[in-house]
């Protein structure tokens, strides 16, 4: 899994690409800490090129979300493939998390 992450002043965009599973989901994890405790801006995390997602990939998306609404700032996912939207709707994500289609 390759993330890069771009920040401005308005925003910061999270790009993924490859596979979020148990064996990267702590890289990751630790790569966003930063933005999980006290996000800086709004976030968007670009899932153009994000292949497949685990359950502890998830885990990580619900702590993004979490430390956003409490930091009282805008999380929004975006160019979610077919997929892993399905993965979203099954788990009931998609309810949780603001997707951008």
């Amino acid at each position: 899994m390759e993330v890069t992450i771009e920040k401005n002043s308005a925003q910061v965009v999270i790009n993924l690409s490859g596979r979020l599973d148990t064996t990267n989901s702590e890289a990751f994890d630790k790569k966003i800490a930063d933005f999980i405790d006290t996000p800086p801006a709004d976030m968007v995390v670009d899932c153009r090129e994000l292949t497949y997602i685990s359950s502890s990939g998830l885990r990580v998306f619900l702590s993004l979300q979490k430390s956003a609404n409490k930091a009282q700032k805008k999380l929004t996912f975006r160019n979610i493939n077919a997929e892993i939207k399905e993965i979203l709707d099954m788990t009931g994500f998609s309810q949780i998390l603001s997707i951008l289609k």
